[in-house]
């Protein structure tokens, strides 16, 4: 599931389809080292996933600041500018590829 956090419509969808993976919004992860606000709710969405067995992933995680935070919260999978830019799917298969 993408782009949680985004709104009430998508927590809904959450509930009623029980995914296995749900990405926290890039707008919850931005800055979220600096802003209790965001810090609180993805501390919210991390006990909820944590009950639900759910895999949190953050997207759009930019700094080493972030992704402690995230780490401190209990999130672990997380994808952005910080681990990689974004590959064109060509190359990133003659990567496998070549492993």
């Amino acid at each position: 599931m993408d782009d949680a956090g985004a709104g009430f419509a998508s927590l809904r969808h959450i509930l009623e389809l029980k995914p296995q993976f749900v990405k926290l919004d890039r707008a919850l992860v931005h800055d979220i080292d600096v802003d209790p606000a965001r810090e609180a709710l993805a501390a919210g969405m991390a006990h909820f996933a944590s009950e639900a067995g759910i895999i949190l992933v953050a997207e759009g995680v930019e700094t080493a600041a972030e992704r402690k935070t995230l780490i401190g919260l209990g999130i672990t999978a997380g994808q952005g500018y910080l681990f990689s830019r974004p590959q064109a799917l060509a190359r990133r298969f003659a990567m496998h590829r070549a492993a």
